[in-house]
């Protein structure tokens, strides 16, 4: 992962969000508590936020892949799970390689310093 690019970290239990800019620049955002709802407001409406370890993203995958492969649905679920399937391999992956990876606690880790 690029040390440099934005991305959104939320940790529960402090009860703060991180974000970090383009340019590596950080905002903290303290007291939020942990249940704060997080929304995407986007082309396709409004989303919700699912909170997934990497474990979970992978067993979702591949039931949606079974599913796909081996379950007669209606049309638009079909679809859904269409849709919905590379978007959870990407988070899956992403989980995978943050668990793996040593770069990965520079951002994603723990609130120790913050």
């Amino acid at each position: 992962m690029d040390d440099d690019a934005p991305a959104v970290r939320y940790d529960a239990a402090a009860g703060t969000l991180h974000v970090r800019l383009a340019g590596g620049e950080e905002i903290t955002v303290a007291g939020l508590g942990p249940d704060v709802a997080f929304w995407h407001e986007g082309n396709g409406g409004r989303g919700g936020a699912l909170w997934l370890s990497a474990e979970q993203a992978d067993v979702l995958s591949k039931m949606i892949d079974y599913i796909l492969q081996k379950v007669r649905i209606s049309a638009p679920s079909q679809q859904a799970l269409q849709a919905l399937a590379p978007h959870v391999a990407q988070l899956r992956d992403e989980l995978q390689a943050a668990a793996a990876g040593p770069g990965a606690d520079a951002y994603y880790g723990d609130d120790a310093g913050a």
